[in-house]
């Protein structure tokens, strides 16, 4: 069974060889981080080296977290560059249910959530939102600024 425990933040080591380009998303991670919590422990092995979760890493330092929620897998070197790349490319092939998202969002913005913390940029967000509006007629069309 996979056990979570709590970690330094500062006692994990970044794969050097990590091909995955993320500093552009750590503020993003930073606020969901802050809005929903460290919710996604980081895999690493049994060495501290990360294997998934090098972004959520990053946002935790920016943030000042001292530790995070990690799971140490045993893995050898091999195995851990293979599920890390697996792990990030796989993530990729999932598409989203356009209307239900819309749904969502519409459900969301109506419970007063702050739907920048959510990842999507302002131009995302009032795209889907003004095309859910002008399907459906629920919502006027989406105006103004998304609160930060």
């Amino acid at each position: 069974m996979l056990q979570v425990q709590e970690m330094e933040v500062a006692r994990l080591r970044p794969w050097e060889k990590n091909p995955r380009l993320n500093d552009g998303a750590v503020d993003v991670v930073a606020r969901s981080v802050r809005s929903f919590g460290f919710n996604v422990p980081i895999l690493c092995d049994q060495n501290d080296t990360i294997i998934a979760g090098h972004t959520r890493w990053k946002a935790a330092q920016r943030i000042g977290m001292k530790t995070v929620p990690v799971i140490v897998l045993e893995m050898t070197e091999t195995q851990r560059r293979a599920f890390a790349i697996a792990d990030n490319k796989t993530a990729e092939i999932a598409e989203w249910d356009s209307p239900k998202l819309q749904e969502a969002l519409e459900e969301l913005l109506s419970e007063d959530v702050d739907l920048e913390n959510l990842g999507f940029s302002d131009e995302d967000l009032r795209t889907l939102l003004s095309c859910a509006s002008s399907n459906e007629d629920v919502l006027p069309p989406f105006q103004g600024e998304i609160r930060t």
